[in-house]
């Protein structure tokens, strides 16, 4: 779009950039970008068109190589163009995803497989294991309560020589 006009209009009331300026609160940046080609916000145009009391369309002019149709009919074509790219693409990697999924579950289910014998296996022998110390621990146990039984019955006798070398000790 093209704000020249705003200028001519500017020129022929006899109104400065300045004036416009300093009326209007807009900065001399946004004046000169304007005076430029620039693009501006939709609100300093309509700041300028309250000023000088016209409309959009007493200020715009489209320029000449803009043609809105054309333009906007390419651009569709450029955009279904990258959506129809894009959803090929997708559906590419989609089937890639399946493709590697169903690899995936092939391999998971070999390994559910071997992990499953592995388990059995590795249970059997934690089973048998479980077996031999249950029955060392048994054995000990009745070692040491036969050993005790035996300490008891050596403290008992000790005692006795202790006492029969006491009772020698005193007749002396």
């Amino acid at each position: 779009m093209n704000f020249s006009k705003v200028y001519d209009i500017l020129n022929e009331r006899g109104i400065s950039m300045r004036q416009v300026c300093r009326d209007t609160k807009i900065s001399t940046s946004t004046m000169y970008k304007l005076s430029r080609g620039q693009g501006v916000s939709t609100e300093t145009i309509e700041k300028l068109c309250l000023y000088l009391g016209v409309s959009v369309k007493d200020i715009a002019t489209r320029d000449k190589k803009e043609s809105p149709r054309e333009d906007e009919n390419t651009a569709l074509k450029k955009y279904m163009e990258q959506l129809m790219k894009l959803a090929k693409e997708l559906e590419e990697e989609e089937q890639k995803i399946e493709d590697d999924t169903a690899k995936v579950m092939t391999i998971l289910t070999k390994l559910g497989i071997l992990i499953d014998n592995k388990s059995n296996q590795r249970k059997d022998e934690i089973a048998s294991i479980r077996r031999n110390l249950m029955t060392t621990i048994e054995s000990i146990e009745g070692t040491m309560t036969d050993d005790k039984a035996a300490i008891k019955g050596d403290d008992a006798i000790l005692y006795e020589i202790l006492e029969d070398i006491e009772g020698d000790t005193n007749k002396d």
